[in-house]
């Protein structure tokens, strides 16, 4: 039954109460979206007489009008997640046609752009500031950075800022106790056999990365990060930046990150506090929020990241994960080895992909014992607040074919009773747990809110609440 009808008399319409019968044969008219449902009317011809056609109003030639209910789309991102999800073999297809090695091809011409400027200024100790408006090319791989007042900032100040590694070329070296900021760049085409290939930041020292794009980037010879790569004591902060098509031979097709318990502690700046949000100043912290990734992929682990820190506080939180791999060691987009304290908030995943049976199309978490007693001082958190999974899916042990595969745990034989794993609201589907030592708990206490980042002991009552309304 519907209320009313629109039949047409020229260039006009009028509404006309109506009992829907008869067959609806019509062209349905899109619905609107209430509830999780759409609701489609169907104009079609009645059936002529009797019990078939309409019996409130007589009109020829008869109308009829039915409901129809379906699920809705509400959003371009919803319609094509139910468009991977709808057959398994699409969502292969576009994996292996969409994850080819072609080279990025980018028209880049440094006349009059100033690659000699850039280099200048680069290797000038005395500069810490350099804007960026043009697209450069590179002829040879950047020298490792040193600067006199440890520190340099790089900011694009065009549409187009953007340099290019030619395939060949590495990029930033950053050495111990320096901060780098890179603020509205792009970096495509950088080629290393090293730790990252765009940059690589050791030791000790803070890095700040705004509104980037990183595409096509690789490192070979086994290492690590396909476009950046953090070690030792650095603490980083990843914000509103894509990455696309980067790839690493070993583990992070876009990011690994690595600290060690035998590291030099940080030195207090004032550039520590800032990038520690919520764990308090001096913390080493590694932060990536708001950012995209894409068709990454790693020979190992990890397709978008790899995180072995036994140091360094872990937050990812607001970002999109799609098609992305990782080989043999599992985790299609992100694999943890241990860590003091990881969140991993309100990110989206979708149709990403591991190819080894080691489990984890999303997520792959490694518990490791000597990490929680020792580095961590007694305790390892591993907390994930209200993420979105869809069409993740790793390949079965001894099969060629896949299955859906959300999270998987793991740990290295040891007693792993000192590391807990937290989930807010609930456990997420297609999550295994291979771990029996560790600590499990459904628990939204230590989940931040989503408008910040820290919150006061006097909101922690109404988490539960706030985070499930957002599923």
């Amino acid at each position: 039954m519907v209320d009313s009808l629109q039949v047409g008399y020229g260039s006009r319409r009028r509404p006309y109460e109506i009992a829907a019968g008869g067959s609806a044969v019509g062209r349905p008219r899109r619905g609107v979206c209430r509830n999780g449902q759409e609701r489609r009317r169907v104009v079609g011809r009645g059936g002529g007489g009797g019990g078939g056609g309409m019996t409130s109003i007589s009109l020829r030639p008869f109308f009829t009008a039915t409901t129809k209910v379906r699920p809705c789309a509400s959003s371009s991102r919803l319609s094509f997640l139910l468009l991977v999800t709808s057959s398994p073999l699409l969502l292969l297809l576009l994996l292996l046609l969409l994850l080819g090695e072609a080279p990025l091809q980018i028209a880049a011409d440094d006349r009059g752009c100033g690659l000699d400027e850039f280099l200048t200024a680069y290797r000038d100790p005395d500069v810490a500031y350099y804007e960026l408006n043009c697209i450069i090319a590179l002829n040879q791989s950047l020298p490792p950075l040193s600067k006199s007042g440890k520190s340099f900032t790089l900011v694009g100040g065009g549409m187009l800022s953007m340099i290019d590694g030619g395939s060949k070329f590495a990029g930033i070296v950053l050495p111990a106790n320096h901060s780098l900021i890179l603020d509205g760049l792009i970096f495509v085409n950088f080629r290393s056999s090293s730790d990252g290939s765009v940059l690589s930041a050791s030791s000790s020292g803070h890095v700040l990365i705004a509104t980037c794009v990183f595409a096509n980037n690789t490192v070979t010879n086994d290492k690590n990060g396909g476009a950046l790569h953090f070690s030792g004591t650095v603490s980083y902060l990843i914000r509103a930046s894509e990455f696309m098509n980067n790839r690493a031979s070993g583990n992070g097709g876009s990011i690994s990150s690595s600290s060690s318990s035998s590291s030099p502690s940080p030195s207090s700046s004032p550039s520590s506090s800032s990038l520690s949000a919520g764990y308090g100043d001096g913390d080493i912290t590694g932060h990536i929020l708001g950012c995209t990734f894409i068709l990454n992929s790693a020979g190992n682990t990890g397709g978008v990241g790899s995180f072995s820190d036994d140091l360094r506080h872990i937050k990812l939180e607001g970002n999109s994960f799609l098609l992305n791999r990782a080989g043999r060691g599992g985790g299609g987009v992100l694999s943890f080895l241990g860590g003091v304290n990881t969140i991993v908030s309100r990110n989206l995943f979708s149709a990403n992909l591991a190819m080894s049976s080691s489990g984890g199309g999303a997520i792959r978490f490694l518990a490791v014992a000597d990490v929680a007693k020792d580095g961590g001082g007694g305790h390892s958190v591993f907390t994930l607040c209200a993420n979105t999974y869809s069409a993740d899916v790793s390949r079965m042990k001894g099969r060629l074919w896949f299955t859906l595969s959300n999270l998987y745990v793991t740990s290295d034989g040891k007693d792993a009773s000192g590391v807990n794993i937290t989930f807010c609201p609930r456990r997420p589907d297609y999550t295994v747990i291979n771990a029996p030592d560790v600590n499990v708990e459904n628990s939204c206490a230590t989940c931040p809110m989503p408008s910040s980042s820290h919150v006061s002991s006097a909101h922690q009552a109404s988490k539960t609440d706030t985070w499930t309304a957002l599923l």
